[in-house]
């Protein structure tokens, strides 16, 4: 997941100065820009919930070949954040 969001960064940083370039350019009006800019964001979101879909996929297969393990993964997890969230609100009170 670590690659695919630092690809996904690289992409964003990659695009924004092509978008200064074209936007100190006198002919080219604003409107363009931000559609252009809409564009690229919309891209990278949709690649972004498209590597989401296929971890997801793989986790859920995992867990149909190891469900012992899959119990005791969800079981840790559960507990885990139950005792975050008690120490959290007691912290609060």
């Amino acid at each position: 997941m670590a690659n695919i969001t630092n690809e996904t960064l690289s992409k964003a940083n990659g695009s924004l100065p092509e978008l200064k370039n074209k936007s100190s350019s006198v002919g080219m009006p604003l409107e363009e820009i931000s559609r252009e800019a809409g564009q690229k964001i919309g891209s990278m979101a949709s690649s972004f919930a498209d590597s989401a879909t296929k971890y997801a996929k793989a986790s859920q297969s995992y867990v149909k070949e190891n469900p012992a393990k899959g119990i005791a993964i969800a079981t840790a997890a559960g507990v885990l954040l139950g005792s975050v969230l008690t120490l959290a609100l007691r912290r609060r009170e």
